[in-house]
C-alpha cells in the first residue's frame, strides 16, 4: 500500500494514542477540515501542514516513505 502524508500522520497520531481532534485543537486547524485531509477529500494547506509537525515533532525523515 501507498503511503501518503495523510496515512503517515494517520498512523503516528493512532500510535501516540491522541485524537484527531486533540490535534486539530492544538494545531489551529478545524476539526472538520483535518478529518477531510485525514481521509483525502482535501489537502493539507502548507501552514496546517507545519503547524501539525510542529505539534507532533515531525521532520522530513517522518515521511521518507511516502510515495505520494
Amino acid at each position: 500500500m501507498e503511503k501518503t502524508v495523510e496515512s503517515k500522520i494517520k498512523e503516528i497520531i493512532k500510535d501516540r494514542g491522541i485524537t484527531q481532534a486533540f490535534v486539530a485543537k492544538k494545531a489551529g486547524i478545524k476539526e472538520a477540515d483535518l478529518s477531510l485531509c485525514m481521509n483525502g477529500k482535501r489537502k493539507f494547506k502548507v501552514s496546517e501542514f507545519i503547524n501539525i509537525c510542529l505539534l507532533l515533532d515531525l521532520n522530513l525523515q517522518n515521511f521518507e516513505e511516502v510515495t505520494a
